[in-house]
């Protein structure tokens, strides 16, 4: 199964770095889908199946309220993720696969709370689905945040909650009992501290998150895979361990202390960061599911 969730980033104003044009996007989910559905692709399966999701909508006061900058100096507005919410849903169209329209369904959905008044909030509605105004709230890494902040968990909640999506597959009393199905724990990143504080300059005096408590919640991760036999991959201590090295050898100079090289903002990953997961999840199916590779799969 290949999820193709892009476009957030995509959608950024055209000043910005990482930003793309509709047609460039358009393109890059044509490129994506060709690498299963094109015969002279190494990657070439029919069986796999693809699904595009939508980006979400943009809370633009919630950015506001986490990058003070942002009224001076916007990069990113709702009306312009909605066009690459359409272009997503077209490319599904032109390639006859299956689409998830997300920002319709969040932005559907913000409109008829705030319409009927079922959610009070000071940002329009849309925190009750995002945690900054751009990524998606609950869970993961948002667990680590502080204990005084919204959608922090204590270590004891983050395990049981793993526990439980486990056992969605895992309980033959659960309506999506399935032993076939393939489960793989994969732990949070760690935390950029000097990033964040540079994107969110309240980040001093009012932090939510701090790189040692990420790395509690990594290990607890880990412990659930062990306690639930379930492989893992471990990608804070994989970057961690990177960073420290280049750190220590002089060969990535930053003013981060070289998180920048795999972080976007001190928390989500950026393309090198992306590229290492899929070369992780590529060694971890090797060793432990060879028949789910690509090359395995039967066209």
């Amino acid at each position: 199964m290949l999820f193709i969730f892009l476009g957030a980033n995509d959608a950024r104003l055209p000043s910005k770095e990482d930003s793309s044009t509709l047609e460039e996007y358009q393109s890059n989910l044509h490129a994506i889908i060709s690498l299963l559905r094109d015969p002279a692709s190494e990657h070439y399966s029919l069986k796999t199946r693809i699904l595009i999701i939508t980006p979400p909508p943009i809370g633009e006061l919630m950015i506001q309220s986490y990058t003070p900058t942002f009224a001076a100096d916007p990069f990113v507005f709702n009306n312009r993720t909605r066009l690459f919410a359409e272009m997503a849903k077209q490319v599904a169209r032109e390639a006859n696969v299956p689409s998830i329209d997300l920002y319709s369904e969040i932005e559907n959905r913000v409109r008829e709370e705030q319409a009927t008044g079922k959610w009070s909030s000071r940002y329009d509605g849309y925190d009750n689905y995002l945690v900054d105004g751009v990524h998606l709230n609950n869970k993961g890494a948002n667990d680590a945040r502080l204990p005084s902040k919204t959608d922090s968990s204590t270590l004891e909640q983050y395990q049981s909650n793993l526990h439980a999506i486990i056992s969605l597959l895992r309980d033959p009393a659960s309506e999506h009992y399935s032993l076939k199905t393939r489960i793989l724990i994969i732990t949070p990143p760690p935390i950029g501290e000097l990033m964040i504080q540079s994107y969110t300059p309240t980040f001093a005096a009012d932090p939510f998150v701090f790189n040692n408590r990420t790395r509690l919640f990594a290990e607890m991760a880990k412990q659930v895979a062990r306690e639930a036999n379930v492989p893992s991959i471990d990608l804070y201590s994989e970057i961690e361990n990177r960073v420290r090295e280049e750190q220590a050898t002089g060969t990535w100079f930053s003013r981060y202390d070289g998180y920048d090289n795999y972080l976007v903002d001190g928390v989500h990953l950026n393309n090198k960061g992306n590229m290492l997961l899929y070369n992780l999840i590529l060694t971890t199916f090797k060793a432990v599911w060879p028949e789910m590779l690509p090359k395995s799969l039967p066209s």
